[in-house]
């Protein structure tokens, strides 16, 4: 053993300096290979996980958010409305609890601007949406991320599709305000048939839709609507409710109108999701500021107001306001945030993030899907809660809409993946089934 150990000695003792040190240097870069080597498995099984999950959790999130966006606006009518008249009988209010009252035929409504909460949740999701695209793209990018996210000429080419989703969320809001948030989501159905009209003319697509499908949907949701719009006991509930349910018809198309195109500015860049969300929000944000000349003069007046005020004025006494002579006046028990505001703008800004993952990660089909399962959620869940009552043609025109969608749905994928090379129809089908 020892002569062994020194011939050893004497071999490597011949051998060059340059030779004998060149097993450093492979160390190193076999280290660096190796760790190289680890971080690609790790990133391999980070995005295997990815595109395992995504397609159940992104519906399941959309579902969950889209159960509980109407359900927080109908929640933050925490206001109630008295009308008085005056005629040649006297001054005669809307009906209230009191002595003499039992019944209560006040209507809720927002106690604050609806500009106010488009604005607050457009803000949110874009400092939302640019903490975490500079999160995900890592400390030595953030210069570069940040110098993306203030691209202007970027932002200026989504500023349609922000106008649109802007206003959209404006005459929701609205439309949530004089109607009940079950009938705004299920007039909201008709956009399918309306996307397919504005396919059809905008973009001359001559595939072929399923006409009767997209016409029983808007059937059913006009059904419901005139159901909901006898509901109402006075005539100005009905009218009330009839405003609601063209304010949302409004929004349904401007909704279709930007499905048409939203799906591929989410799909057709390569850059991050969360890039751009921001580009798209930021833009909703600078049109709502651009609306508030118009819609939101009492907030530039008194900026106070934004949080304290609301388009009503105080009752000076309980269920009462002067009307003047011949005239009629509005008034509220209350005016400004609370709670179920907070709640409102915070869903609403959930729910513009949860959209573009959605648009992004499946498509417009799924989302419709989605939309369809949590309508059907959120009537339930009005009943359970004694938000709204049950009605038998109400719930039978939301199944109608949301077996209808399903089966819409169902024939719009396999149309989908019978166009698609058969390559790549079982991870196609096994996405779409998923959602």
């Amino acid at each position: 053993v020892g002569s062994s150990d020194d011939t050893i000695g004497r071999r490597r003792a011949s051998q060059p300096m340059g030779h004998r040190r060149s097993s450093l240097p492979v160390n190193a870069a076999t280290a660096e290979l190796h760790e190289a080597l680890l971080g690609q498995g790790n990133k391999l099984q980070e995005e295997s996980f990815s595109a395992r999950w995504t397609p159940y959790l992104a519906p399941a999130f959309y579902i969950a958010v889209g159960l509980l966006q109407p359900l927080a606006s109908e929640l933050s009518k925490s206001a109630l409305l008295t009308v008085c008249t005056e005629d040649t009988n006297g001054i005669s209010c809307t009906r209230a609890p009191d002595g003499s009252e039992s019944s209560d035929e006040r209507l809720r409504v927002m106690p604050f601007f609806k500009l106010s909460l488009t604005l607050s949740s457009e803000f949110m999701s874009s400092v939302g949406c640019a903490f975490m695209a500079l999160l995900t793209g890592g400390a030595a990018q953030r210069y570069s991320t940040l110098k993306s996210l203030l691209d202007l000429e970027a932002l200026v080419a989504l500023w349609p599709l922000g106008l649109v989703y802007s206003a959209g969320d404006f005459f929701q809001a609205a439309a949530c305000n004089s109607a009940s948030a079950p009938m705004v989501i299920v007039i909201g159905q008709c956009k399918l048939l309306a996307v397919a009209i504005f396919s059809r003319l905008l973009i001359k697509n001559r595939r072929s839709f399923q006409w009767c499908r997209l016409i029983t949907i808007s059937c059913a949701a006009a059904i419901c609507a005139v159901a909901t719009l006898g509901e109402a006991g006075s005539s100005l509930a009905q009218r009330v409710a009839l405003h609601g349910s063209l304010l949302a018809l409004l929004k349904a198309g401007l909704s279709s109108f930007g499905a048409v195109f939203s799906e591929r500015v989410y799909k057709g860049k390569a850059e991050d999701i969360w890039l751009v969300s921001f580009r798209v929000q930021f833009m909703m944000l600078a049109t709502s500021c651009a609306m508030m000349p118009l819609v939101g003069r009492e907030i530039l007046s008194q900026p106070s107001t934004f949080i304290r005020g609301g388009p009503q004025i105080l009752c000076p006494e309980f269920n009462w306001c002067p009307p003047g002579v011949g005239g009629t006046c509005t008034c509220v028990d209350r005016t400004g945030w609370d709670g179920g505001t907070v709640l409102a703008a915070a869903t609403i800004c959930a729910n513009g993030i949860v959209t573009g993952l959605i648009l992004k990660h499946l498509s417009a089909v799924a989302k419709s899907v989605c939309s369809a399962v949590s309508m059907a959620f959120l009537y339930v869940a009005c009943i359970c809660i004694g938000v709204r009552p049950f009605c038998t043609v109400q719930a039978l025109a939301i199944i109608i809409i949301s077996v209808s969608i399903y089966e819409y749905a169902a024939k719009e994928r396999s149309l989908a993946l019978a166009r698609k090379p058969r390559s790549l129809r079982s991870g196609e089908d096994q996405l779409a089934s998923a959602a």
